[in-house]
């Protein structure tokens, strides 16, 4: 939907907003599902309130930093097995805290 009102479908192609299905998880976390019959693929993204807009005052790069420890490996596993072993499966895997874009 436009200021202006619905958007109009082009030849046969349905909205944006009319193909996205939206369903509230029990842990109250939204998901939205856009299937695309054309790309035999999955693509998972998410995102949290966090980040710089809601840290504490003084602590504003605590997010920054912590997003960027998330991608140097575990106790277990190393950043190089985690990496192959995504790599393997066609997965990636990334964080970041972004004050830009709070909603995702």
């Amino acid at each position: 939907m436009t200021a202006a009102g619905p958007v109009a479908p082009v030849r046969g192609r349905v909205p944006f907003e009319a193909a996205v299905r939206r369903r509230v998880l029990g842990n109250g976390a939204e998901l939205l599902v856009l299937e695309n019959r054309f790309n035999p693929t999955v693509a998972v993204s998410g995102s949290m309130h966090g980040g710089p807009l809601f840290a504490p005052p003084r602590r504003r790069l605590l997010a920054s930093m912590t997003a960027g420890e998330l991608g140097k490996g575990t106790q277990k596993h190393t950043k190089l097995e985690i990496a192959e072993d995504l790599e393997s499966r066609g997965a990636s895997l990334s964080f970041s805290a972004d004050a830009s874009d709070p909603v995702g």
